[in-house]
């Protein structure tokens, strides 16, 4: 008993204080609160859109939380439930706003769930991996509402869910079937469907689901860590890494977010066998699942559709791997992935839908569906806050700015706010406005610098600022003060690229305007061309029904 009350100290020390030393590969870096950042602009009006969809009618809490029956379609018990909770927690933080919805789903939880605490029927003996992999996402959302309000009720909900559902599957999880020979490989429509039984395993067509659930086990161990609970993490990230993606066709959703879970067990373990492991992962899809514009294949080798979840997933990780290794690829993929992936696929109404791939036969991007209200238009809340809360890296004197995105940013225990004027990524000018700040405050900036950009110029009130360009950012120190302005201007290529995955096509190339990949509209009226960026802030005419369509591969004249 003494060795382990002993241990769970020592483990309580690592979770408590590993994370902002390891989070950046630097030490005292760290991601800012949602306090400390104010979204305008763009991300705001996207984040503004996105809440007031799943504030809408089709997500009253009514209509999603009934007892006794899921409102998540193709039976994925939670899902819809946990993916709704997760996004409201994490958009309510974003905006500083708090949705009745939220006290409303509380309310709700205790009439929805089983005896046991989780979404779906008991099972006598079976795993249904649907069934884990949609209370995933109701896990998460406990875990994202605690860590906001500490609140007893999220906890001992937690609690419930370790306890009953995932500690259960202990020992079982080395069993997971993973032969490609076992599974049906070519399967499977938007969303997932069950696809019998193997052993005690209830699989989907979702191949890989069961490690969606790895990741919400892995972020309520950092909450409630055990040791029971790190055998289960531990059983589960093994047969993850023993998976062959590609031979089994997994799902690239699944997949991703088990690579995040990886991450995330990664701050809390620090073996570098798990970097290691995330980043083959990572490269492995980036290779062989990602279309022209930085989307996704839903699954590895069947290049069908995209999906906004994956989107926000490969968003996330791009990130999270440049935050530890300092690579600037990983941080110009990131880009890539939310300016080219995510806000193409961002409908109208603030919800997110499907594109066709690109790439390996396709010219031309189109709408595949408007909208996956079941999963995406919740999962695609995750990704821009994410957005939001990755434009920033601050210590004590030291900013870090990662994106260019118009809004405010608080740091150094609140001394020194700054409101940043971006017209990134269509042109290189980025404004940094000091609002608050001690007299004569020494700042150290480090200012992201992608490879698509040159001529890079910052002024400090109109006057020239020296800097230093290295590992794809500009390094300055500066003194300032309450009224100061920085400006940073750059310029940036126009370019062509050859399609270099997996599925190159010789002779073919997209075009970038920075970090924007462009197509081509037709007129009917005039056969003119004009280039003009995939991209686009909610455009009604992005539609399935409208046949909207945009070239985004192209190939010269003389080529056959």
């Amino acid at each position: 008993m003494a060795h382990s009350a002993a241990f769970k100290i020592v483990l309580f020390f690592c979770l408590a204080f590993a994370v902002p030393f390891e989070m950046y590969g630097q030490p005292g870096l760290q991601q800012l609160d949602f306090k400390q950042l104010k979204p305008d602009g763009e991300l705001k009006e996207r984040l503004e859109r996105n809440l007031e969809r799943l504030t809408s009618e089709r997500y009253l809490v009514s209509k999603v939380f009934r007892a006794g029956k899921t409102s998540s379609p193709a039976d994925w018990p939670g899902d819809m439930e946990g993916r709704l909770l997760l996004s409201l927690v994490l958009e309510a933080q974003s905006l500083n706003v708090e949705p009745v919805q939220l006290r409303q789903i509380y309310e709700a939880i205790p009439r929805v769930v089983n005896k046991l605490g989780y979404f779906g029927p008991i099972e006598n003996g079976l795993i249904n991996e649907q069934q884990l992999s949609g209370n995933a996402w109701f896990l998460r959302g406990l875990c994202a509402h605690y860590l906001w309000k500490k609140d007893k009720t999220s906890l001992d909900q937690i609690r419930l869910l370790i306890h009953n559902l995932a500690l259960p599957t202990l020992g079982h999880h080395k069993d997971y079937p993973i032969d490609p020979f076992v599974r049906k490989v070519n399967v499977g429509g938007a969303s997932g469907t069950s696809q019998g039984r193997v052993g005690k395993w209830v699989l989907s067509s979702d191949t890989g689901c069961d490690f969606i659930f790895m990741d919400a086990v892995i972020q309520a161990y950092s909450i409630l860590p055990s040791v029971k609970l790190r055998q289960l993490i531990d059983e589960m990230v093994t047969r993850f890494l023993q998976m062959d993606v590609l031979a089994i066709r997994a799902q690239t959703h699944a997949t991703l977010t088990g690579i995040r879970g990886l991450l995330r067990y990664y701050t809390i373990t620090g073996k570098p066998e798990l970097l290691k492991a995330a980043t083959h992962l990572y490269l492995t899809y980036r290779q062989n699942a990602m279309t022209v514009n930085y989307e996704n294949f839903n699954w590895f080798q069947r290049p069908e559709w995209s999906e906004p979840c994956a989107i926000v997933d490969s968003y996330m990780v791009a990130f999270q791997l440049w935050s530890f290794t300092r690579n600037p690829d990983f941080l110009e993929d990131a880009h890539h992935i939310y300016y080219n992936a995510l806000c193409n696929v961002q409908r109208a109404n603030g919800g997110f839908g499907l594109s066709n791939c690109p790439g390996p036969i396709d010219n031309l991007l189109q709408v595949k569906e408007d909208e996956a209200w079941w999963c995406c238009t919740m999962r695609g809340a995750e990704g821009l806050v994410s957005a939001l809360k990755y434009s920033y890296i601050s210590s004590e004197r030291t900013l870090i700015v990662t994106d260019f995105k118009t809004g405010e940013v608080t740091f150094d225990k609140g001394e020194v706010v700054i409101r940043q004027e971006s017209e990134y990524p269509f042109k290189g000018r980025v404004v940094l406005t000091v609002l608050k700040s001690p007299a004569e405050y020494d700042i150290n900036l480090e200012l992201f610098a992608p490879r698509w950009s040159y001529h890079h110029q910052i002024s400090l009130n109109n006057k020239p600022l020296s800097f230093d360009h290295k590992q794809g950012f500009l390094t300055a120190l500066a003194k300032i003060q309450t009224g100061d302005s920085i400006v940073l201007t750059f310029e940036q290529k126009f370019e062509t690229m050859p399609l270099s995955n997996t599925y190159g096509r010789p002779g073919y190339f997209s075009i970038h305007n920075g970090p924007l990949v462009l197509g081509s509209e037709v007129s009917d009226k005039t056969g003119e061309v004009s280039l003009t960026p995939v991209y686009h802030l909610m455009d009604k005419r992005v539609s399935k029904g409208s046949g909207f369509a945009k070239q985004v591969l192209f190939k010269l004249k003389d080529e056959k």
